[in-house]
């Protein structure tokens, strides 16, 4: 939203695209996008303890 308006509509990769407002909001909030998904370390797997 800017100035109380929809500023643009799309996916998320529609969104990185054509809009600066929206890259400054991912970037800001440091949201990963789909390149730095695949360049990311995987996550190791936690034990769960208790049996939960």
């Amino acid at each position: 939203m800017e100035a109380g308006r929809i500023a643009a509509r799309g996916t998320h990769q529609e969104l990185l695209a054509v809009s600066e407002l929206y890259r400054s909001l991912v970037q800001a909030l440091r949201i990963n996008t789909e390149t730095e998904l695949e360049t990311a370390e995987p996550e190791p797997d936690v034990e769960r303890v208790g049996g939960l």
